[in-house]
């Protein structure tokens, strides 16, 4: 009996170290998107998903997770809800765990759409609906 302990404890060993931890973290996601018509001092104020057409603005707050550390960038797309894209940013992402950062849009005519924020690789990160009336 102990040597099928020692044996199992082997293969375990042998399981956890041939997995590395950085493989198993993606190595960009999103933690969540805030969405407003007012920013001031770095926040969203009163965030939504739903807006007028009287609102001047959209701005979307990305908050990204960075598990690896590294640089990399992600775009920040207003699409309607058929997949047409109406107006995409290209934003930075500094070597941080954790950041956060803003896309401003003009506000689209009265309809559904949604966020969509892509990696540099062209994947979906995140999807956020919203409407306008």
């Amino acid at each position: 009996m102990q040597h099928t302990i020692s044996f199992g404890l082997a293969a375990l060993a042998l399981t956890v170290s041939s997995t590395p931890l950085q493989a198993q973290q993606e190595p960009l996601s999103v933690g969540r998107v805030e969405l407003c018509s007012t920013y001031e001092n770095r926040r969203c104020v009163e965030p939504r998903t739903a807006f007028g057409v009287s609102d001047a603005r959209l701005y979307a707050r990305v908050h990204l997770v960075n598990a690896v550390a590294a640089e990399d960038e992600v775009s920040v797309e207003l699409q309607t809800n058929d997949g047409a894209r109406r107006a995409a940013i290209t934003l930075s992402v500094p070597a941080r765990r954790r950041y956060r950062t803003l896309a401003r849009f003009p506000m689209p005519p009265s309809g559904s759409y949604r966020i969509v924020v892509r990696s540099a690789a062209g994947d979906v990160l995140s999807t956020t609906e919203l409407s306008v009336r």
